[in-house]
């Protein structure tokens, strides 16, 4: 399954580079085919699952998910 992994590998690059240029309260709207393990990359990335939708793209499963930022505890932030 090294397709698997380097889509996860792809997945958290692209979530580590969002929650560089995310706004707080900023959130993220992302479409992966279903059966994707992705709750789970999302929490290690620093983000929450808002809202999630199934849809279907060309005939194929997929889901839409609408993360935003957790707030990290103990960085200092410009609203104290």
């Amino acid at each position: 399954s090294s397709i698997v992994s380097d889509a996860e590998a792809d997945l958290l690059k692209f979530l580590a580079v969002c929650r560089q240029k995310l706004k707080p309260q900023g959130n993220v709207v992302i479409l992966l085919s279903a059966g994707t393990n992705f709750a789970s990359l999302v929490e290690r990335s620093g983000f929450s699952v808002k809202e999630s939708y199934g849809v279907y793209v060309g005939g194929q499963a997929a889901n839409i998910y609408k993360l935003t930022l957790i707030p990290v505890k103990g960085k200092t932030t410009t609203s104290q």
